[in-house]
């Protein structure tokens, strides 16, 4: 090979190299050691003593292999840690859930057994029942220490006849009532009177608003400048 060229070609100057260069050892004559050993020995030697550029090809072919690896990983190691706290989780509420429906139960019992005891004859049918019926009781107790009351409860006649006047007191100032008559019976009271023109409408109105009181038959007429009415008013 023509060493002028081989240096024109690869840019780098290039000189002969053979076994005549080489120092023996001096425990060894350079007559019995074959020249094609020594130029072996020689490149080996020759590469540890320089640096050379590391060879990777994932730089140039895979530059992303790396990092998308580490990106999985890393994913996955965030699923698992995810996946373990929402397992977590499930069975920390799942213990709660079970832990309140305890008292909640253990609550019902005991409110069952003390409702009998304060509604005594009175049917459990639920909680939310029981409690609106414990609440009216309640209001009643109230209304009887009171006085609006009497002990007989709602079917008294002074019960009826506040729940009458509370009716009656609900409609506007500016309708004149005149009662000329009130019946009053076991179950029914009958009212007769007047109103001024379309006063009746108002009065009527107020008998069905009131939550104690249910309107019966009625009857009216006008007559002088004024509504003649007839009415019966029940308990619901």
């Amino acid at each position: 090979m023509n060493i002028a060229e081989l240096g024109q070609s690869v840019s780098v100057s290039v000189e002969p190299f053979g076994a005549e260069q080489v120092i023996a050892s001096a425990n060894e004559p350079s007559a019995e050691i074959d020249s094609l050993d020594i130029i072996i020995a020689a490149g080996a030697a020759a590469g540890l003593l320089t640096k050379c550029d590391k060879v990777d090809f994932r730089p140039d072919f895979m530059p992303y292999q790396g990092k998308r690896a580490i990106l999985e990983k890393a994913v996955k190691m965030m699923s698992f840690c995810l996946l373990a706290m929402f397992i977590a989780l499930g069975i920390y509420l799942h213990i709660q859930y079970y832990k309140a429906n305890g008292v909640r139960n253990r609550l019902k019992d005991k409110f069952k057994s003390e409702y009998s005891i304060a509604m005594p004859g009175g049917k459990f049918l639920s909680s939310k029942d029981s409690v609106g019926k414990l609440k009216r009781e309640i209001n009643r107790i109230k209304d009887v220490k009171s006085g609006l009351l009497s002990a007989a409860g709602d079917d008294s006649v002074e019960a009826k006849l506040t729940f009458l006047f509370e009716a009656i007191n609900s409609v506007p100032k500016s309708i004149d009532i005149e009662i000329e008559k009130i019946a009053v019976t076991t179950k029914t009271r009958n009212i007769t009177g007047s109103t001024s023109t379309r006063g009746y409408l108002e009065l009527f109105g107020a008998i069905d608003k009131h939550p104690k009181l249910a309107r019966g038959q009625s009857a009216y007429q006008s007559k002088d400048n004024r509504d003649q009415f007839r009415l019966t008013v029940d308990l619901k």
